[in-house]
């Protein structure tokens, strides 16, 4: 299993997220994990790394502004659903890169 931490600019802010890739595996299905309330992505350590060892990929993000441990430098007063709502399509469109995960693209 490999872990690379990534971020991903948009809208102004950036978003914080690692990605557990299985060994030798060209394609794999993702799973995105996303927190609750004042989470992070490192919540999901144990569950992604199972996933991982297991030939599915994981990503697991913060949402910026969502937790008291979030590195993105927006404030947690100024995330509404609209700005998670825009965190997620971000994570999402970068999944979807081939270059960042050998994953299937919503083409195939």
């Amino acid at each position: 299993m490999q872990i690379q931490e990534f971020q991903i600019p948009h809208h102004g802010r950036c978003v914080d997220a690692v990605f557990y890739r299985p060994e030798a595996a060209h394609r794999f299905p993702v799973i995105l994990f996303s927190h609750g309330y004042n989470g992070c992505k490192t919540d999901f350590d144990s569950s992604a790394s199972y996933f991982a060892k297991n030939g599915i990929g994981a990503v697991c993000f913060t949402f910026c502004g969502g937790s008291l441990r979030d590195r993105s430098g927006f404030a947690t007063t100024e995330m509404t659903l609209f700005t998670e709502k825009e965190d997620l399509y971000a994570v999402l469109d970068e999944v979807k890169l081939p270059r960042r995960n050998g994953a299937a693209t919503s083409e195939d």
